[in-house]
């Protein structure tokens, strides 16, 4: 049996081909060859087979066979590749679907979580554009855990949960980040609120000037009115005389 992989149910899953010595077969999956090698084992000098596989380390697989023809494309194109090779029906299809022991084992195929290799899963390593569609999947991913791992983080944060969490300590980093800035909010408002009440008191002096300075013009005004200045030289002992009014005769 080859190491690449070990068929599991073989006899029972080819026994009920009832393969026929003359008889023409596909195997949808070839992988190591197990199930094709034992369905060769049945077939007589007539009988053909036709193995499908997209994946290429299937390929070292291959029984050196003449009734064997190996086919490297998805077995969703049975039936023109079929065509094209003159066969337009057959009498049993086998398909064991899913994956083999081979893309485990081998880490670099990107189907295990054991090794250090990217997740790829592609059975068909050509197809470049599905490769760069998975890695653009899966940064999205990425990102999206990123986001909710952050959002979960704020909330757990302020609701206390995240200080009894289990491992925790690896948030306390995000925690004294976030008191800092806590504290730093504080300080601005504070330092904002002492800058307000400076204002306020210096509107208020400037309003006191400024009153101040009304009451010295007030003051001053009426020390420049012409009662004033009678008042004053009348304290002083000098008489006025009125103005004569118009048309008065003034005696000398």
């Amino acid at each position: 049996m080859s190491a690449y992989h070990t068929p599991v149910l073989l006899e029972e899953s080819v026994a009920l081909l009832e393969v026929a010595p003359q008889g023409t077969y596909v195997d949808l999956t070839f992988g190591g060859g197990g199930h094709s090698r034992r369905i060769l084992g049945m077939l007589g000098g007539e009988g053909r087979l036709y193995a499908f596989d997209q994946d290429r380390d299937t390929q070292a697989n291959r029984p050196d066979d003449g009734r064997f023809h190996f086919v490297e494309s998805n077995f969703r194109f049975l039936r023109g590749a079929l065509r094209l090779r003159g066969v337009t029906e057959v009498d049993g299809i086998l398909a064991d679907l899913g994956v083999s022991s081979h893309h485990f084992d081998a880490l670099e195929r990107g189907f295990s979580f054991r090794g250090e290799a990217p997740l790829d899963m592609r059975m068909n390593q050509r197809d470049v554009y599905k490769r760069q569609a998975q890695e653009r999947a899966a940064a999205e991913e990425e990102a999206r855990r990123e986001r909710r791992r952050r959002a979960n983080l704020v909330r757990q944060f302020f609701s206390g949960t995240i200080l009894v969490r289990e491992g925790a300590s690896r948030y306390y980093v995000y925690m004294l980040y976030m008191a800092g800035m806590f504290f730093l909010s504080i300080v601005v408002m504070f330092f904002g609120l002492g800058l307000d009440m400076r204002h306020s008191e210096l509107e208020r002096e400037v309003q006191l000037l400024r009153e101040r300075s009304i009451r010295l013009q007030e003051q001053r005004f009426r020390a420049t009115t012409y009662s004033a200045i009678v008042a004053r030289l009348r304290e002083r002992g000098i008489a006025l005389r009125e103005p004569p009014a118009p048309g008065e005769v003034i005696d000398d």
